[in-house]
């Protein structure tokens, strides 16, 4: 529980038009806003057919059954019983009578209220928090045990949005200095305050291209993630390559900085044998979707054995170079509580996925 504010659960008052639960927060504090809804109780939740948005009175929590109806905003838990973690706005009180069946409600999980038909001027109170609630953000972490874990979004250069910090796959192939450089320069501009992580195929990287990426790193928090390397020798030639684009700029007086972090992507097996040994970067991220989807069809799950042996190398990698960061990218195969809390003892400490993975991805860590 990230909430300790105590209240006295259960205890309920009468105010003009409105009766108050009060309670204790269950949720994340990205899932502490506010939330109106029709109250209905969990053995009426497949007999209900009433339109809008619902808060869901419960007496077991899970994910997995919290999330199998739209309409439900907001979570009541009833009871005494230890919950796990919530991924809706939530609140834990000792009794909520079944004779509140149907009626409108607020919930504010911060605070640890349940305004059941609440009033106009409660409503009025609570309608710029709804606002706010609008523009929330993704957070760039979360605390996990007392460590803090790092959050990316995995995007497309067209498809940036406004929140979190970005892992975007940026086409360099052919491209005109110039116009690299104003891409690079608008992305990292745009997101100031963020950290822009740019996933560059390493055989499409010119000398040209990485001038460009070090003059567009002037303008925010750049790093650089090199991709589709099958060798040593492949990884050597890239870093030729960087020496020279500094060298370049640094004789023509130009404005860079040449001080990018540069990561490796570990996306193949050969690669992940050989991660503990690779030198010359700054972070290993590893591609455990692709890796694990490798050792199975389209459309199924990977073998346990192959989830071990990637899970193997992946720690192997960490303890072996503790000299730098470590980090892994999720998606469909690997979102699950088990392959995440594995990582974690693995010592991964930043978790990147797709904008559709981002809440599934929050509730496995």
């Amino acid at each position: 529980m990230l909430y300790s504010t105590e209240h006295n659960r259960g205890t309920a008052h009468s105010t003009v038009g409105e009766r108050v639960l009060l309670g204790k927060c269950e949720g994340e504090p990205i899932f502490c806003s506010p939330v109106v809804g029709r109250l209905v109780f969990e053995k009426n939740m497949d007999s209900f057919y009433g339109d809008g948005a619902l808060l869901r009175v419960t007496r077991r929590v899970s994910d997995e059954h919290i999330h199998d109806d739209p309409r439900t905003v907001g979570i009541v838990i009833v009871g005494d019983e230890k919950a796990g973690s919530v991924s809706l706005p939530s609140i834990k009180v000792a009794d909520l009578p079944e004779e509140y069946m149907g009626r409108i409600a607020l919930l504010d999980p911060c605070c640890g209220r349940l305004f059941i038909s609440p009033d106009i001027s409660t409503l009025n109170r609570y309608l710029p928090r709804f606002f706010q609630r609008q523009q929330e953000k993704l957070p760039t972490f979360i605390l996990r045990d007392g460590k803090k874990l790092s959050l990316s979004v995995v995007r497309s250069e067209d498809d940036m949005g406004d929140e979190g910090d970005s892992l975007i796959q940026l086409d360099v192939k052919g491209e005109n200095e110039e116009e690299l450089y104003l891409r690079c320069s608008d992305i990292t501009e745009n997101a100031v305050g963020r950290r822009v992580t740019f996933m560059i195929s390493a055989k499409d990287t010119s000398v040209s291209a990485l001038r460009a990426l070090m003059r567009g790193a002037v303008w925010g928090e750049l790093s650089l993630l090199l991709c589709g390397i099958l060798s040593e020798d492949e990884l050597t030639d890239i870093m030729r390559k960087y020496c020279h684009a500094f060298c370049d700029l640094e004789s023509d007086g130009r404005e860079f900085n040449g001080y990018i972090p540069r990561g490796l992507c570990i996306d193949s097996p050969y690669l992940l044998s050989l991660s503990h040994s690779l030198r010359g970067v700054d972070f290993f991220i590893f591609d455990a979707e692709h890796l694990t989807a490798l050792f199975c069809d389209r459309n199924s799950a990977p073998p346990s054995a192959a989830v071990l042996y990637v899970l193997s190398r992946i720690k192997k990698a960490v303890q072996m170079r503790p000299d730098i960061w470590h980090g892994v990218i999720l998606g469909e195969r690997t979102l699950s509580d088990d392959f995440c809390k594995r990582l974690k003892d693995c010592g991964i400490e930043w978790f990147a996925a797709r904008t559709s993975h981002m809440q599934k991805l929050i509730r496995s860590l």
